[in-house]
C-alpha cells in the first residue's frame, strides 16, 4: 500500500533521534575521561537519496556526526610527574611499534596521562666499573627495558637530544626509554667550563709554585696556597674533583695548576729540586735506605738539567734503580720515583774478623741462630787464610749456606753474607773466642745492604749546598836588592808600597816586608790577609770574605843601577760564591698528580689581562687513567683586597648516574632526575597538527589516526611554533559541556515523542482504512 510509505518520516525521524542520544549518552558517560572529543550529532534532510540501497523520494531525515577533535578540553590539575596537557593546538604522538613507525601503526592523542610500560628487551646491569652485577646464583642480573607510553600501551614519541644538548626539531621522534638504567652507559665529557673568583691582591710572593703545591698536599699548610675543588666529568663517564692551586709569582701576577688524584700502585713519590744552580751543590736521594747522590758541575744550564743528571743517577744504581724507575715530573725540577712492584733486594751482611794468629783461638758466625766455629791451627800464615777457613766451615754448613751465601770480601778479614732469598731477612753475628797469649782477637758484623722485601717504599731526600771558595792570588818578586827599588801591591784600589832600604839580606827580607806593610794598611787588611808563600819572594793574598773577588795589581819600579826588579801575579785560586738556597722538597706516596704550571697576569687596577675570552687549557688524568681536557674561561677573575673568594663555577658534562624522577616542562622537554644530583633534559615532545583535525578518525582509547579527511600529519616543537603550550602536572579532559548535553537530550527527546506520535498516527490510520475497505 501507499500508506505505507507514511511510516518513512517519522521511522527515520525516531532512528536518527535515538542515534543522537546514544551520541549524549556517550558525551555524558566521559564528560571526566582525559582527552575525549565531544561528538555533536546533527540531521540532514532524505530527499531522492540512497536509503538502504533503495530509492527514495519520500523525505525524511538521517543523522550525521560532527566530530570536535580541534577543540580544547577542560585542564585539570594533578599531583602526578607524567601527567601533562596540551594547551592550544596539536596532539601527542604514540606508535605501537618500538622500530616501525609506518602510517598504521602511529596514533594520536590528546590524553596526557601517561605511565611506563616495560619491555621484554633487557640490559644486563652493570656495576660502576662496568662488571657484571650478578645474584646470588653468580648469574648476570637483567633488567627490563621501560618506555613512556598512554594508556592503552602506546609508546609516547620525542626527540633525542644532540650531543651539544639541544634537539633537533627535524629529527625523526622515537620511543622514550625511561627506566632507571637508560642512561647507564650514555655520558659526555667536560669540555668547557668557567669559573669566577677574586684572588686577594695581599698575598705573600711566592717563588715556587710547584714545590709549594707538594708541601701543601704532604701536610706542610702554606698561607701562600690559595685552592678551589672543580667536579668535572672524565673519560669514563665519571665526576671527578680536580683541585686548582693558586700562588702569587709576582706584583700583579699569579701562577695556577690543577691536581687530581693518581693510582696509589705502584707508588710514587715525588721530589722537587730547589736552588741556585752552582757548581759543587750534592743533591742525594735515599730509597729504602740506599743513597744515589749528584754533585754539580756548575755546567748544568738550569734546574732541569741538574734533574736529568740524577735522574740518570738513580736509575743506573744497582740497588736503588732496581727498586724505583725515576721519571721527569712536569715541574723543571721535579722527579717521579715509582716503585717497580715485586722487585726486592737481597740482605748483605759483613763479617769482620781480626787479631794475631795463634792457635787455639776461635772465630764464630751465627746465622739465623745456626752457629759455625773456626778454630784456628797455627799454621795459617794470615788473617786472610783464617778468614778462608771460616768461610769453608759456612759453607759447608748445609742449614747456614740455605739462609745466606758465604764469600770472600775486600778486606783480609771480610767475609760477606748475602740472603740467598731476596727479600728474606736475616741475622748474623760475629764472635771471637781468645785462646792465645794475645788477647786482641775481634769479630764484628754491620749490614752493608738492607733488606727489602719489596711491600713498601721510604723515601728521603736532602741537598746540600756547596761552600764558598774564598779568592787567592800569588805575587813573586824577584831581582837586585837595592835601595830605593819599590815593590807596590794594589787590592781593590788600595794601593800598598814597600821600598828597599838596602839593608835586606836577600828578596825574601823584602817581601817580608811588604806582607807587614799590607797587612798593616787598614784599607786593606779588612777585606784580605797577605803570608809569606813557599817559593822565594812569594807571598799570597787570601780574601777574608769566602766568594769575594778580589781584584789585585802589582809592579816593581826600578831605581838602582840593576835593572832586573820584578813582581808578578797569578790567581791560584778563584773566587766562588754560593747562594745557600738549595732544596730538596720529597713528598711519599703521592696519590695525586699536578699539572704544569700556567701564569695570570693582571692590571695595576686588579682587572686581568687578556682579550675576553681569558682561558686556561688543563689536560687532567686520574687514578684509573681516565683524563679530561678542560678549558676554563678565567674572564671574570679579579685581584682586589685580601680575600680569596670563588663566586661561581660552571661546567658542560654529564657523567653515567642512575634515572631516578621523570618530569615534563612547559615546552615539553623530558626531565631527568639522576642519583647523582643532576636533573638533564633527556628527550622532547612534538606535537603534531593536521589541515583538518575533525576528520581523523577516533578509535577506541582516546586515539586518532589519520585518513583522508584529515590530510597528512605534520610535526612540530610547541616552544617554538607559537600554536601550543604544555601544562605539567595538570590533564586535559573531555570538551563536554555537561549542561548543553542535557539541553540536547531534552530537546532530542522530545523530537523522538514527536516522531512517535506521528508513528502511532499513521499506524491508526492505516488500521481505519484497512477496516473501511473490509
Amino acid at each position: 500500500m501507499v500508506g505505507y510509505s507514511l511510516f518513512q518520516t517519522s521511522t527515520l525521524g525516531m532512528r536518527s533521534n535515538t542515534h543522537a542520544l546514544n551520541t549524549i549518552g556517550s558525551n555524558i558517560a566521559n564528560v571526566n575521561t582525559g582527552g575525549f572529543k565531544r561528538t555533536d550529532t546533527r540531521f540532514e534532510t532524505v530527499l531522492s537519496q540512497t536509503l538502504d540501497k533503495n530509492m527514495s523520494d519520500l523525505g525524511g531525515v538521517r543523522p550525521k556526526d560532527y566530530y570536535t577533535m580541534s577543540q580544547q578540553g577542560n585542564i585539570t590539575s594533578s599531583t602526578r610527574d607524567l601527567d601533562l596537557a596540551i594547551v592550544g593546538t596539536g596532539f601527542f604522538q604514540l606508535s605501537n611499534s618500538l622500530t616501525d613507525f609506518n602510517d598504521e601503526n602511529l596514533f594520536y592523542t590528546r590524553d596526557g596521562s601517561f605511565q611506563i610500560v616495560t619491555t621484554e628487551d633487557t640490559d644486563v646491569l652493570l656495576d660502576a666499573n662496568g662488571n657484571s652485577e650478578v645474584d646470588a646464583s653468580g648469574a648476570p642480573i637483567e633488567v627490563n627495558h621501560g618506555y613512556l607510553a598512554d594508556k592503552n600501551g602506546y609508546f609516547l614519541l620525542g626527540w633525542v637530544p644532540e650531543t651539544d644538548g639541544t634537539f633537533l626539531e627535524t629529527g625523526t621522534p622515537a620511543p622514550m626509554r625511561i627506566d632507571s638504567y637508560a642512561f647507564a652507559t650514555n655520558f659526555q665529557e667536560t669540555t668547557l667550563a668557567s669559573l669566577n673568583l677574586n684572588l686577594p691582591s695581599t698575598a705573600q710572593i711566592t717563588t715556587d709554585h710547584a714545590a709549594t703545591v707538594l708541601a701543601a698536599l704532604s701536610g706542610s699548610q702554606s698561607d701562600d696556597l690559595e685552592t678551589y675543588t672543580i667536579d668535572v666529568v672524565d673519560s669514563n663517564g665519571a665526576k671527578r674533583a680536580a683541585t686548582l692551586n693558586f700562588t702569587k709569582s709576582a706584583t700583579n701576577q699569579w701562577e695556577v695548576s690543577a691536581t687530581t688524584s693518581r693510582a696509589s700502585t705502584p707508588q710514587i713519590d715525588t721530589l722537587i729540586l730547589q736552588g741556585t744552580v752552582e757548581a759543587g751543590d750534592t743533591y742525594s736521594v735515599t730509597v729504602n735506605n740506599s743513597t744515589v747522590s749528584y754533585t754539580t758541575t756548575g755546567l748544568e744550564a738550569d734546574m732541569a738539567a741538574v734533574r736529568t743528571a740524577l735522574i740518570t743517577a738513580i736509575n743506573a744504581d744497582a740497588v736503588v734503580g732496581n727498586r724505583v724507575t725515576a721519571t721527569a715530573g712536569v715541574a723543571s725540577g721535579e722527579i717521579n720515583l715509582t716503585e717497580n712492584v715485586g722487585t726486592t733486594t737481597a740482605q748483605i751482611d759483613t763479617i769482620t774478623i781480626a787479631g794475631s794468629v795463634e792457635a787455639g783461638d776461635q772465630y764464630t758466625v751465627s746465622v739465623d741462630g745456626i752457629t759455625v766455629t773456626y778454630t784456628v791451627t797455627g799454621a795459617e800464615a794470615n788473617l786472610g787464610e783464617i778468614r778462608d777457613g771460616l768461610l769453608a766451615a759456612i759453607s759447608a754448613n748445609t742449614a747456614a749456606s740455605a739462609v745466606a751465601t758465604a764469600a770472600a770480601g775486600t778486606g783480609a778479614g771480610e767475609i760477606t753474607l748475602t740472603a740467598v732469598t731476596s727479600g728474606t731477612a736475616f741475622t748474623s753475628t760475629a764472635t771471637a773466642n781468645v785462646t792465645g797469649a794475645t788477647v786482641d782477637n775481634s769479630g764484628s758484623r754491620t749490614t752493608t745492604l738492607e733488606n727489602d722485601d719489596g711491600t713498601s717504599l721510604t723515601t728521603t731526600a736532602t741537598a746540600a749546598n756547596a761552600g764558598a771558595v774564598a779568592q787567592v792570588d800569588t805575587v813573586t818578586l824577584a831581582g837586585t836588592v837595592e835601595a830605593g827599588d819599590q815593590y807596590t801591591a794594589t787590592i781593590n784600589g788600595t794601593t800598598v808600597t814597600y821600598t828597599v832600604t838596602g839593608g835586606e839580606v836577600d828578596i825574601d827580607a823584602v817581601r817580608d816586608a811588604l806582607v807587614t806593610a799590607i797587612n798593616a794598611d787598614s784599607g786593606v787588611n779588612a777585606i784580605a790577609v797577605a803570608a809569606a808563600g813557599a817559593g822565594t819572594g812569594e807571598f799570597t793574598l787570601t780574601a777574608i770574605a769566602a766568594g769575594n773577588t778580589l781584584t789585585t795589581s802589582v809592579a816593581a819600579p826600578t831605581t838602582g843601577a840593576t835593572v832586573d826588579n820584578t813582581a808578578t801575579l797569578v790567581n791560584t785560586t778563584a773566587a766562588v760564591a754560593v747562594v745557600n738556597d738549595n732544596n730538596v722538597v720529597a713528598a711519599s706516596n703521592t696519590n695525586y698528580q699536578t699539572t704544569a704550571t700556567q701564569t695570570l697576569d693582571f692590571t695595576a687596577l686588579g682587572e686581568l689581562v687578556g682579550p675576553a675570552p681569558v682561558t686556561r687549557a688543563f689536560a687532567l688524568a686520574f687514578d684509573d687513567g681516565a683524563t679530561v681536557n678542560v678549558d676554563i674561561d678565567m674572564s671574570n677573575f679579579t685581584q682586589y683586597g685580601n680575600t680569596f673568594l670563588p663566586t661561581n663555577y660552571e661546567s658542560n658534562g654529564q657523567a653515567i648516574a642512575t634515572l631516578g624522577r621523570v618530569t615534563f616542562d612547559s615546552s615539553g622537554v623530558v626531565l631527568g632526575n639522576f642519583d647523582d644530583g643532576t636533573q638533564r633534559a633527556i628527550y622532547k615532545l612534538p606535537l603534531t597538527n593536521f589541515t583538518n583535525p575533525n576528520g581523523l578518525d577516533m578509535l577506541n582509547g582516546m586515539v586518532f589516526q589519520t585518513s583522508a579527511d584529515s590530510g597528512a600529519p605534520e610535526t612540530f616543537a610547541a616552544d617554538t611554533s607559537g600554536l601550543a603550550a604544555f601544562t605539567p602536572y595538570s590533564l586535559e579532559k573531555s570538551n563536554v559541556d555537561i549542561t548543553d548535553e542535557f539541553a540536547k537530550m531534552i530537546m532530542v527527546q522530545n523530537a523522538y515523542n514527536s516522531n512517535a506520535t506521528v508513528f502511532k498516527t499513521v499506524d491508526e490510520m492505516t488500521m481505519v482504512a484497512r477496516d473501511l475497505k473490509a
